[in-house]
C-alpha cells in the first residue's frame, strides 16, 4: 500500500513539470517547408478590403500580419491545464518593444513553477532565470543571481518558434481542418478557426515547446486545436482564446486540456523598471550554448 501511496504522488510531479529525459525533435533544415511550415501573412496597406469584404483566411492572415509587425504590445494570458490526474493555473505575460521581448510563465497548483525570459532580438540571444518562490499569490525571483544566457539558436531548440508573432501554431490553406468563420459582434468580430492536429501540421513548432515544459518521454500527440480571434475592423487582435488537447508520456500517457486566453494591449507599452534594470546589466553577457 505504501509503494502504491508513493507512485500516486510522483506521478502528478512528472507529468506537469517533467522529471528525467524528455524526448526530442530532431528536423533537418530540408524537412522545414516554407510553403507547409510557415503560417501565410498577408500585408495590410490603404488597399486592403474591409473585414466584411474578404475571405475569412486572409483576414486571419491579416491579424496575424498586423502582430508580427507591431513594434510595441503586450499580452496578459489567463487560463488553466486540466491533466488526467491533475490541474494547473497558468498566468502568463509578454511584453514587446522595440526588438525586445519579455516573457514571463507562471503555473500554480499541484506544482508551482514560474520562468522569466528576457530575448535581444538584434542580438540573437536571450536570458533566462527560475523564480525562487512560487505561490498562487506570490512570486518572488533573486536578483541577486544572474540568468543563464543562450542563443536563439537554443531557443528555437526548446521552444520551436521566437515568441515575436501572435501563436506558435503554424496557420495557412494547408492547416485549417475547415474555413475559419466570422461573426460580426457589435463593433468587432470572432474568428473561429480549428487546425489539424497533426504533428506535422499546426503543432509542427509547438510541440517543441510542449516537450520542454513537460519532458515528456515521447513526442505529444495532439488531438484537437481550436482558436477562437477577436478583432476590431482594423484588424487589430484584442484577443486570442487557444483550447488544445494532446497527449504527453510520463511513465503512464496522460490526457491534456489546455484553456487560455490572450488579451492584447497595444497602448504606453513599457518594460517593469526593477526587471529591465535587472535583465539589462546582463546584455553584454556572451551566450553559453
Amino acid at each position: 500500500m505504501k509503494n502504491k501511496l508513493n507512485l500516486l504522488l510522483i506521478l502528478p510531479t512528472c507529468l506537469l513539470v517533467g522529471c528525467g529525459s524528455k524526448a526530442s525533435i530532431v528536423r533537418k533544415s530540408e524537412e522545414i517547408k516554407q510553403d507547409v511550415h510557415q503560417s501565410t501573412l498577408l500585408e495590410i496597406d490603404e488597399n486592403t478590403p474591409s473585414i466584411d469584404e474578404s475571405d475569412s483566411k486572409d483576414v486571419v492572415s491579416r491579424v496575424l500580419w498586423k502582430v508580427a509587425n507591431r513594434s510595441n504590445y503586450k499580452v496578459i494570458s489567463n487560463g488553466d491545464s486540466k491533466a488526467s490526474i491533475a490541474n494547473q493555473t497558468i498566468e502568463n505575460l509578454k511584453i514587446v518593444k522595440d526588438n525586445k521581448c519579455f516573457l514571463q510563465t507562471t503555473s500554480t497548483g499541484l506544482i508551482n513553477f514560474s520562468k522569466q525570459r528576457f530575448l535581444l532580438k538584434d542580438e540573437e540571444k536571450y536570458f533566462s532565470r527560475q523564480a525562487s518562490t512560487v505561490s498562487s499569490s506570490n512570486v518572488t525571483y533573486d536578483d541577486n543571481e544572474a540568468p543563464e544566457c543562450y542563443s536563439f539558436s537554443y531557443y528555437l531548440d526548446e521552444y520551436g518558434t521566437l515568441p515575436f508573432k501572435a501563436t506558435s501554431y503554424v496557420i495557412n490553406q494547408d492547416t485549417y481542418l475547415s474555413s475559419p468563420t466570422i461573426i460580426k459582434d457589435g463593433d468587432n468580430y470572432k474568428i473561429n478557426i480549428e487546425l489539424d492536429p497533426n504533428g506535422d501540421k499546426a503543432p509542427y513548432y509547438y510541440v517543441s515547446e510542449i516537450l520542454t515544459s513537460s519532458e515528456s518521454s515521447t513526442v505529444p500527440e495532439f488531438t484537437s486545436i481550436k482558436l477562437e480571434f477577436v478583432i476590431d475592423r482594423n484588424y487589430n487582435l484584442l484577443t486570442a482564446t487557444q483550447d488544445e488537447e494532446y497527449n504527453v508520456t510520463k511513465i503512464i500517457k496522460a490526457h491534456t486540456v489546455t484553456h487560455v486566453v490572450d488579451t492584447y494591449y497595444y497602448d504606453d507599452i513599457e518594460f517593469d523598471e526593477k526587471i529591465y534594470s535587472y535583465f539589462s546589466q546582463f546584455f553584454d553577457n556572451e551566450v553559453i550554448i
